[in-house]
């Protein structure tokens, strides 16, 4: 995953001033996410079964894709989500089921020259918890590129300090990436989907929608396939719809919608279905009015 930040600090101008900046700033949120100079090699999500008080390691791989040296910081974070939209990163170890403080890097900061790659180590030591672990812990190593001689990087020289201009325009491009860590205890951890929010809609073609908010409720994280069968008030199958989602951990939500295409408008019973595999289904029934 990337985030893309634009800093602009606007002080004290003229009006002309003030509309250019004004311009600059909607042109760059015109532009599209920015080119990464940094980039991660390999998979964003990393899964593996824990077992208490064992470790397990592996590697990160980070490419320099531009023609200067680059610096790369990798921190740890909590991470959560909602069917409303919002992604929290919190401090390590905020979340009851954060693995954060779990995770050694090696190193944490790393400079990589023009066009070449370098890794980056990682242990994961599941601790032999007095009260025993069980379900899913996860969270997050963001991959950030230090800006060369800003303060805390050790490329180029930090630029002596000057007086203050009556306007200043800063505009720092930052690129991150959120490489997701997920350590399953075993194959302990009660599992179970639940569904909420159902919303029956049109869209401006005349086809009926179907929104709805599913919710991990319990202590296990699944990657899920979601279906939806759609039936006719006199019960034959007017539909089956599916769609495959990523890993939704305990405690998170997201939100699915579905097209179900340009049925008549009428009275429906919508099944919905997330499997999230090993034979676990979970299963809710629903009436809808189009």
């Amino acid at each position: 995953m990337r985030q893309t930040h634009f800093r602009l600090i606007e002080g004290e101008m003229p009006t002309r001033l003030r509309v250019r900046v004004a311009t600059l700033a909607a042109l760059l949120s015109m532009a599209g996410p920015a080119h990464a100079q940094i980039s991660v090699l390999g998979p964003l999500v990393r899964e593996e079964i824990g077992i208490p008080g064992r470790s397990y390691a592996g590697t990160i791989v980070l490419h320099n894709t531009s023609d200067q040296v680059q610096e790369a910081r990798l921190t740890r974070a909590d991470y959560s989500f909602s069917a409303d939209g919002r992604t929290l990163y919190d401090a390590p170890g905020t979340s009851a089921r954060s693995n954060a403080k779990w995770i050694t890097l090696t190193p944490a900061s790393l400079t990589i020259a023009p066009h070449q790659s370098a890794t980056v180590g990682y242990t994961v030591q599941v601790p032999a918890d007095a009260n025993p672990l069980a379900g899913t812990y996860w969270s997050v190593v963001q991959v950030e590129t230090i800006p060369s001689g800003s303060a805390g990087s050790s490329v180029g020289s930090p630029k002596r300090p000057q007086p203050r201009p009556r306007l200043e325009l800063t505009l720092n491009v930052r690129v991150n990436y959120a490489i997701q860590f997920a350590t399953h205890i075993g194959q302990t951890g009660t599992s179970r989907i639940e569904f909420a929010q159902l919303a029956p809609t049109i869209d401006d073609r005349g086809h009926k929608e179907l929104e709805f908010d599913f919710l991990n409720t319990g202590e296990r994280a699944h990657r899920l396939v979601l279906s939806v069968e759609l039936y006719a008030a006199s019960g034959k199958l007017v539909g089956k719809f599916q769609q495959r989602r990523g890993l939704l951990y305990p405690g998170t939500s997201a939100r699915q919608r579905f097209d179900l295409g340009s049925i008549p408008a009428g009275s429906y019973t919508a099944l919905l279905l997330a499997d999230g595999g090993g034979g676990e289904i979970f299963a809710g029934q629903f009436p809808l009015k189009y």
